[in-house]
């Protein structure tokens, strides 16, 4: 049929243009074949098969919805709905080439699913498959899994024990001694140090037996004599006496430091106490079985009854008969109470020196 050349072209006989035609649109078809090869031949953006490049160059992303603002297309064309997809070209951008649809949940992407072990699974028998960086990801966890962590572990201490053992071996026998020697402080044997611990302690024994005080071993009543005479009563004695006593110090061997000597008299009839004295500090020469100390003593009685034992016994020493020149005796019991420095406690040692003479 021919037409006038005035008459306009109608949109569905559209005329061929040239392949230079630069606004030529280049379409691909949507056959099944097509959506086949499309489906598995997409490789990610970071396969080396196709250059994301030259699809940009030289294809457009093909879109159904575009054929009802082309002006030259036919009418099969328009009956195209939009079931049919497309494939977008590649990008640089992981998952860019998939079409988004806005109308379809997206679920979590977590790196602890396991569908992560399955990504870079084949997709046919000629395909490569898509890569991904969590690939190497997956490597390395399987490497730091627990169990093969603690079968390393076991066997480096293994294998430094083996070394250990195979560098003693290999070393004389005077080095593995001096090698298993093991040391204290200050590079010390144990035997050594145990040796120098028992000879601090005995020498310290040693000193201490000779340095720490003791008592005087032995005390004895030597004489009194009369200072001060009591008065003429009939219910009171009242006189100062001069008690000396004979010590033994042959048990200490350094000077002995003594605190006190407190002498206590009492009447060895009733045990009733009639004076007391002491001898304040002093030391004591060591090694010495004669020291004679010298203590005041003041003996007082007082009693309302003139039968008293004690009292009587008392003014026994005051009438002495100066004609016949004998003296009076009386029966004395002493206590004498030792304080050294050094020791805490106190001694007390008794005498009984049975009938004294009545000091003059």
């Amino acid at each position: 049929m021919s037409r006038s050349p005035n008459q306009p072209e109608h949109r569905y006989y559209a005329p061929q243009f040239p392949a230079s035609d630069p606004y030529r649109a280049m379409r691909k078809s949507a056959t099944p074949e097509s959506n086949k090869s499309q489906e598995g031949g997409v490789e990610h953006s970071r396969t080396a098969s196709e250059s994301s490049t030259r699809r940009l160059a030289n294809t457009a992303p093909y879109d159904p919805y575009d054929d009802y603002e082309d002006p030259y297309a036919t009418r099969q064309k328009m009956r195209r709905t939009g079931n049919t997809t497309s494939v977008r070209a590649n990008s640089y951008l992981p998952y860019s080439h998939y079409r988004q649809d806005s109308f379809t949940t997206r679920g979590p992407m977590a790196l602890e699913d396991d569908r992560l072990q399955s990504f870079a699974t084949s997709q046919g028998a000629g395909s490569k498959g898509m890569g991904s960086l969590l690939q190497d990801n997956m490597i390395m966890d399987k490497m730091m899994e627990p169990s093969n962590a603690t079968a390393d572990a076991t066997n480096a201490s293994r294998h430094k024990e083996h070394s250990t053992a195979s560098m003693l071996e290999s070393l004389p026998e005077e080095l593995k001694r001096r090698r298993k020697r093991r040391r204290c402080c200050c590079g010390i044997r144990p035997r050594t140090a145990l040796l120098i611990s028992l000879l601090f302690i005995v020498i310290v024994v040693v000193i201490w037996y000779f340095v720490w005080p003791r008592w005087v071993s032995s005390v004895q009543f030597s004489n009194a004599s009369l200072t001060t005479p009591s008065g003429e009563s009939n219910t009171t004695y009242d006189a100062t006496w001069e008690l000396n006593l004979t010590v033994s110090n042959h048990d200490n061997w350094v000077p002995t430091r003594v605190k006190n000597f407190y002498v206590q008299i009492l009447d060895g009839n009733t045990n009733v106490k009639v004076g007391q004295g002491s001898t304040g500090s002093m030391v004591l020469p060591p090694k010495n079985d004669d020291l004679t100390i010298s203590l005041p003593v003041h003996v007082y009685y007082s009693s309302d009854n003139p039968d008293d034992v004690t009292l009587s016994d008392l003014a026994a020493c005051i009438s002495i008969n100066q004609e016949s020149g004998t003296h009076q005796t009386i029966n004395l019991i002493l206590q004498v109470e030792q304080q050294i420095s050094g020791i805490a406690w106190k001694h007390t040692t008794e005498i009984s020196p049975s009938m004294v003479t009545c000091p003059q």
